[in-house]
């Protein structure tokens, strides 16, 4: 994510990411999964993780974070075919290919992201996970960024 200014305050970030909302909706209501969370509450869970040593990255850091997971619009080579023909040294030969090509793609998204960000912009990663449950899978699916440059990068 990227920043204009480094939020001094979790109200000052709540502006950035909600502006005038005061409710964060649940994308995915399913279950007794709630509607969704105050605003408020959200933007504290992200203040909170702006405050760890590994939040505020370069966009070096960004690049290589890239080449590491899904980022959709990225050009991605299609998954190797599943030859049974095909040797364990063929097969893993093809992954590899499929691997540094998927690296490539996405790393090329990336800096179409960071060209869009003007200079003095301040760089963020945080990382939210479905595993974590209907709050986190919330953050992690949902509008969370929507207000803000955002790249989104999947890992599962």
């Amino acid at each position: 994510m990227a920043l204009p200014t480094i939020p001094k305050t979790q109200e000052e970030l709540q502006v950035m990411l909600f502006g005038e909302e005061k409710f964060y909706p649940n994308p995915y209501i399913w279950g007794n999964a709630p509607y969704g969370w105050p605003a408020e509450d959200v933007s504290a869970t992200v203040f909170a993780d702006f405050q760890k040593d590994d939040a505020q990255i370069t966009r070096d850091t960004a690049l290589e974070d890239a080449e590491n997971g899904y980022i959709d619009g990225a050009d991605r080579p299609d998954y190797p075919s599943h030859n049974r023909n095909a040797t364990p040294e063929e097969r893993a030969k093809e992954w590899d290919e499929y691997y540094e090509q998927s690296c490539i793609a996405n790393r090329t998204e990336a800096q179409k992201f960071l060209d869009g960000v003007p200079e003095g912009y301040v760089l963020y990663r945080v990382e939210y996970s479905d595993n974590d449950g209907d709050y986190f899978t919330a953050l992690e699916h949902g509008p969370l960024f929507n207000k803000v440059k955002a790249l989104r990068i999947s890992h599962h």
